[in-house]
């Protein structure tokens, strides 16, 4: 009977153990769900922030609008960010606003509401041109705003873009990917 306990314990110890590292590998679906949504012209975050998430400055033609107007800022850059999980989502979700200009637009449609406080805040709570602007596109849920988060973590976090990456990002569409690696982009 002991002996019974002691190997039901190691097992029970090995399958929690396993459990635990499973848990800790990113779920490749996942993260290219958040690619695909990312990259999606609904949402456009590589227009901001670049499809190997390295940013863009303020004189790219995307931080000018339609109306000819130039923004003072491009999008950050996501390798460099430290933000964690629950940041990345606030920020996705409830957008940016500094000094009165729109930094990021927010993306979840019920932000900034008794459903989905930003900051512990609601729209009544702030002067109207502190609140970001509703993203351009579609809102998305709050499950494709943790796939994104999910694929920025992976892919761009502290990290360098890959040649595998790039090349699911456009596709297979290998020359782009030959010539970033051609000039040595990092």
């Amino acid at each position: 009977m002991k002996l019974a306990r002691t190997v039901l314990l190691v097992a029970l110890g090995l399958l929690a153990s396993s459990m635990s590292i499973a848990a800790q590998e990113p779920d490749l679906a996942r993260i290219e769900k958040g690619q695909d949504l990312y990259k999606s012209s609904n949402y456009e975050c590589d227009s901001c922030h670049g499809w190997a998430g390295r940013g863009k400055p303020a004189d790219h033609p995307y931080s000018t609008l339609a109306d000819g107007t130039k923004l003072e800022y491009g999008g950050n850059a996501l390798v460099p960010s430290t933000m964690t999980r629950d940041e990345m989502i606030m920020m996705i979700s409830c957008g940016r606003v500094t000094s009165g200009i729109n930094l990021m637009p927010m993306y979840r449609g019920d932000a900034w509401t008794a459903a989905y406080p930003c900051w512990g805040k609601v729209a009544a709570d702030m002067p109207p041109n502190q609140l970001p602007l509703r993203a351009p596109g579609r809102m998305l849920s709050p499950a494709d705003v943790e796939l994104v988060v999910d694929y920025v973590q992976q892919v761009y976090q502290g990290k360098d873009m890959t040649w595998d990456w790039c090349r699911k990002y456009f596709d297979n569409f290998l020359r782009i990917c030959e010539v970033w690696a051609e000039r040595g982009i990092q």
